[in-house]
């Protein structure tokens, strides 16, 4: 649409969206204004998608003629679908996967340790190259941290309408279902959203007309951080050095099936140095694994009218 921005800074499963009409302003509330069935709200996440009928855009003077400084950032006015669109029952279904595409090649353990002995010898440092001797060290492994991280991601969508009525009454009746599991190990990256919603108008009788337009929804979201430091998971995949094992050996007296991944600190040694030689990040597998960042919301929306003709 032209005028009209539309960016999702993550990939994250039900991660917002930025609408931009006008562009960014350099003070207030850059955010649209929306308008659903007549009622301004800032926000339309309770809204099913499958429900709208229209949208229109008013990004000039127009706008702010009629909803005033609200209207800075642009307006988008949307019409739900009622009973006069359509009669009778309809069912859809939608599934998906998604997978994670144009990863870079990591360096192998092999070429890991070729890097960072090279390294040391670059750097002019004295003394014996540590990393030589550790070549031959058994507790090593050969991991690739991206693989490891990603899997395939699901998405379902199921939507269930009735509609129908007579010259005096009309109704429109949607119920509807939305999940995403993201491609991230473990299941703690998910979304889940249930709409239900009611649109009923009647003619009472020649002068009174009464409806109820209501929504709601209940939403679910579970979050794994994609950047930053805390927990960053995939700046960690990136960091983590391919000869550190996902998982501790049984045999290591901190195993434990609660807890079996390596982590901070790993590799100990005699001194700082050592402890530190190897641990440039946290372990991006164990991040998504305790991770638990669940958010749930209920909402509600609409409005129930009478118009009398006098």
């Amino acid at each position: 649409m032209p005028g009209v921005n539309i960016t999702q800074s993550t990939g994250a499963p039900g991660d917002n969206i930025e609408v931009r009409i006008r562009g960014n302003g350099t003070i207030g509330n850059n955010n649209p204004l929306y308008v659903v069935d007549g009622i301004p709200t800032r926000e339309i996440t309770f809204l099913n998608p499958s429900d709208i009928k229209s949208m229109t855009v008013l990004k000039d003077a127009s706008a702010a003629s009629i909803y005033g400084s609200r209207a800075a950032g642009g307006v988008i006015v949307i019409e739900t679908k009622n009973g006069s669109d359509r009669s009778g029952i309809q069912v859809s279904y939608f599934t998906g996967i998604q997978k994670v595409q144009n990863l870079p090649t990591m360096l192998n353990a092999e070429q890991y340790m070729q890097t960072v002995e090279n390294a040391w010898d670059n750097a002019g440092y004295e003394g014996t190259n540590p990393y030589i001797e550790d070549r031959n060290r058994s507790d090593f492994a050969d991991v690739d941290y991206l693989d490891e991280l990603f899997e395939l991601g699901r998405t379902q969508s199921a939507q269930v309408t009735a509609s129908g009525g007579n010259e005096d009454t009309d109704y429109f009746l949607s119920a509807g279902y939305f999940g995403q599991d993201g491609p991230v190990v473990y299941d703690n990256d998910q979304y889940r959203r249930f709409n239900f919603r009611s649109n009923v108008n009647s003619n009472l009788n020649d002068r009174l007309k009464v409806g109820a337009n209501l929504q709601a929804s209940y939403e679910y979201k579970d979050r794994i951080s994609s950047s930053g430091d805390s927990p960053g998971i995939i700046r960690h995949a990136f960091l983590r050095p391919p000869i550190i094992p996902v998982r501790k050996d049984p045999s290591d007296p901190t195993y434990s099936e609660e807890d079996p991944f390596t982590d901070l600190p790993f590799f100990q040694g005699p001194d700082s140095y050592e402890s530190s030689k190897y641990e440039f990040s946290q372990n991006p597998i164990a991040l998504a694994y305790f991770t638990d960042d669940a958010a749930r919301t209920f909402k509600t929306f609409g409005n129930i009218f009478a118009e009398y003709s006098f």
